[in-house]
């Protein structure tokens, strides 16, 4: 979120095309953020060299996570009617929270099992 308001701010550009192309920008930054940290905080993988196959792989898992994070809060928010009568607003957020935590449970497995097996 940082890197995608910083380039909102500096370009005076939030809308559009741009919004798009700073987002994408400032997925690959926390992409690339969330794999060293991943490599050597979580799954303490202390090879100091570079592996692009290793990214690469960690960057289609992230991605894959991605699509499944918006896939499936489009889904609960369009197509699931809201339980117990909240609000629209209430159901977007609970769609979201849902499509999270089935996102990051994709790409904490993918990344122990896929990326960073041992």
């Amino acid at each position: 979120l940082g890197i995608l308001n910083l380039l909102m701010l500096f370009f005076g550009i939030a809308s559009g095309l741009f919004f798009a192309v700073f987002k994408g920008i400032s997925f690959l930054v926390a992409t690339t953020n969330s794999y060293f940290w991943n490599k050597h905080w979580t799954f303490q993988k202390r090879e100091k060299v570079f592996s692009s196959q290793e990214f690469y792989k960690f960057l289609i898992v992230t991605t894959i996570g991605l699509f499944l994070n918006v896939g499936v809060a489009s889904f609960v928010f369009s197509k699931v009617s809201p339980w117990f009568e909240v609000s629209l607003q209430m159901w977007g957020t609970i769609g979201a929270v849902t499509a999270a935590l089935i996102a990051w449970v994709w790409n904490f497995l993918s990344s122990k099992f896929i990326v960073f097996k041992k």
